[in-house]
């Protein structure tokens, strides 16, 4: 190699300085588009059903080309499918709900009649009715936070609004000798959408008071916890078995379907809850209590 002349060192370097240059540009045409479509990927994936990778910008070869028709082919077909469904949803809770209605009017004019079984079926038609009306509710907005986009965020004082929902929380309970405390306050501000948030502490907050036993207290604390803020709602209910904590936030699962009735539960309240935390950024854990009870943990990002 040392009795090579000069020239083959200088042509040799020319040749690996081309070769170089070529790579790159082969690297480049596969690295581009495959980031443009990535990009489109993380968007779709975000919530944004509209996210498309549309025409290349660069490195548009047949097998790039072709991958980005298919994402863009499959995208508008989930978007189809989920706005059919959503628009079944809406659909079927409207045409529900007109008979209910009509129901309740027929409910009051029934209870004229002063025999005391029909009194108690119509209580009974009522309660059942209420508690229908809620599912779909729940059911609307259940669907709404898995299919919409991430709401706008804003900054929430989450004392403020924990306070609120525990003061609507306690006066509920006061006739079953049930209350709600705030044992533990910190000033917290997050980032998050002020209304599904509130609906979230409120099912979880409502969750515990439902199933806490006559003349006890759901104690809820609100704290920090390194850079996120930590509410713990503790009820002194039955608790949860330990195989089914991790399912509890699914929707309509109930671990005991005689209690989940007799409390007027619909078994969506925690699944909104949790889907509404996790919108935020934030983590929601159940887990049986010292002494009793089911704790559950909700972990939000402070600002």
């Amino acid at each position: 190699l040392y009795q090579r002349s000069s020239s083959f060192w200088s042509q040799s370097g020319i040749a690996v300085v081309i070769s170089a240059l070529v790579s790159a540009l082969l690297a480049w045409t596969i690295v581009i588009p495959l980031n443009q479509i990535r990009r489109s990927t993380r968007r779709f994936a975000e919530g944004n059903l509209d996210a498309r990778v549309g025409v290349l910008s660069f490195g548009r070869s047949y097998e790039m080309t072709a991958l980005a028709r298919e994402f863009d082919h499959m995208a508008e077909r989930i978007k189809s499918l989920i706005e059919n469904n959503r628009r079944l949803v809406r659909d079927v809770s409207h045409e529900l709900r007109s008979p209910l209605a009509r129901l309740r009017v027929a409910l009051e004019l029934a209870r004229e009649d002063d025999d005391d079984l029909t009194r108690r079926s119509l209580d009974r038609i009522e309660r059942e009715s209420d508690r229908l009306d809620s599912m779909l509710s729940q059911a609307i907005e259940l669907s709404r936070l898995e299919t919409d986009a991430a709401a706008r965020s804003e900054p929430v004082e989450l004392d403020v609004l924990l306070e609120d929902v525990i003061g609507n929380a306690d006066y509920e309970g006061a006739p079953r000798d049930r209350r709600v405390e705030l044992v533990e306050r910190a000033e917290l501000t997050v980032n998050g959408a002020r209304d599904a948030l509130g609906s979230a502490l409120e099912n979880i907050v409502r969750n515990a008071l439902a199933y806490t036993a006559d003349g006890t207290a759901v104690e809820v604390t609100l704290s920090r916890d390194g850079d996120d803020a930590l509410i713990v709602v503790r009820d002194h209910g039955p608790g949860v078995a330990e195989p089914d904590l991790h399912r509890i936030f699914e929707p309509f699962y109930r671990t005991d379907s005689a209690r989940a009735r007799g409390s007027g539960g619909t078994g969506l309240g925690l699944t909104i809850a949790q889907r509404a935390i996790s919108r935020d950024g934030g983590s929601l854990v159940a887990r049986n209590a010292e002494g009793g009870g089911l704790q559950v943990e909700v972990r939000l990002p402070r600002v």
